[in-house]
């Protein structure tokens, strides 16, 4: 039997069949389904890519779902180029995992030379392996230096940049072999390797010092004479499998006309037949697409101004939207400030007149 998707919906509501979707799949199937939110106004159907976060196909989207790995080894690579070394050590991390570094077995296999023999130890093959974990000639044990160096908690929960770095310094020695260098012995690459991982700590300490400048506190602002502003935030309650808006809309006073939770701020505008608005969102992605990146959805056409505010400016709308998490159905207060958030428009009014 042939069926498409718009049977499962109700297109005058924008609802899904919840009962015709709990009796033809499966219980985690409709649980799915369901999850999926559908607007009041629904658009035309089109082709969305659901490899790429934006739903659109592109070359990269491609190559990465090729490339896919197991959730383990997905996990693997993210802790890697997640890990807090320089770039140049992840990399060489990365090449190493995937065996292109240019080993002189890479390259014999590559027909490039003719001896795949490691010339430290003249014994196995100079393979990623063997250079970076096997090979102890002239070097000495490397468990022998850890052990006598002592590892404390920070070095524990940082061993994986430790190895990172080691491997790193082995590789750098190496290759300074090659130009006339000396070889180091383990203990004297270890000193290295842990040396510059604390100067690239200390180095990232005062970055992110610089960075972490404290912002001017985002305060709620009232709109122009004779415009509303509708402020409006929302949240995921993924226990109860469903989603929470809260919106509400203030005069230039910062009095409160109306405040309304589980419904969308745009259509909130058009139900109460506002024309000037301005819409607060914490959500800068939303607003974003709604700036130009898309086209607007119908239901706000009308909007002339819309703009992105911190949470901090955004604190009544959020109050609503947890406020959701109890409510089964659609709450409305008409020109009355909810007890809920009452604390947080006078706290708004109060910070913009003082300031």
């Amino acid at each position: 039997m042939e069926a498409r998707v718009c049977v499962l919906i109700d297109a005058e509501n924008g609802e899904w069949k919840v009962d015709l979707i709990r009796e033809v799949f499966l219980e985690h199937e409709a649980d799915s389904i369901l999850s999926i939110p559908l607007g009041t106004i629904l658009p035309a159907n089109k082709l969305v890519w659901t490899a790429a976060a934006n739903g659109k196909f592109s070359v990269k989207s491609a190559y990465n779902l090729a490339r896919s790995d197991s959730s383990i080894m997905k996990c693997f690579w993210q802790k890697l180029w997640r890990a807090k070394v320089p770039n140049m050590v992840r990399g060489l991390g990365w090449k190493a995992c995937q065996n292109i570094l240019p080993t002189k077995m890479n390259l014999f296999h590559r027909q490039v030379t003719d001896d795949p023999i490691y010339e430290e130890c003249g014994l196995e093959p100079e393979t990623v392996l063997h250079v970076l974990c096997q090979c102890q000639k002239g070097k000495g044990d490397f468990t022998d230096v850890l052990c006598s160096n002592g590892m404390n908690q920070d070095q524990h929960s940082n061993l994986m940049h430790m190895i990172l770095m080691i491997a790193w310094s082995l590789w750098r020695n190496r290759n300074e072999r090659r130009f006339g260098g000396k070889n180091l012995v383990a203990a004297a690459i270890y000193g290295t390797a842990m040396t510059m991982l604390q100067e690239y700590y200390s180095a990232q300490e005062i970055v992110s010092q610089t960075r972490d400048v404290s912002p001017c506190r985002n305060k709620w602002t009232p709109p122009p004479h004779g415009w509303y502003k509708v402020n409006a935030d929302g949240a995921v309650f993924s226990k109860q499998k469903w989603a929470g808006i809260g919106v509400i809309a203030r005069d230039e006073q910062g009095r409160v006309v109306e405040a309304k939770a589980l419904e969308a701020a745009a259509g909130f505008a058009k139900d109460i037949g506002v024309q000037k608005v301005i819409f607060d969102s914490d959500s800068l992605v939303v607003c974003s697409a709604i700036q130009g990146a898309t086209e607007p959805p119908i239901t706000i056409a009308n909007i002339i101004s819309i703009q992105h505010t911190r949470r901090e400016g955004n604190r009544a709308a959020h109050g609503l939207v947890r406020h959701a998490q109890a409510v089964n159905d659609f709450v409305t207060w008409m020109e009355e400030t909810p007890t809920i958030i009452n604390s947080e428009v006078i706290s708004d009014v109060h910070q913009f007149f003082q300031s």
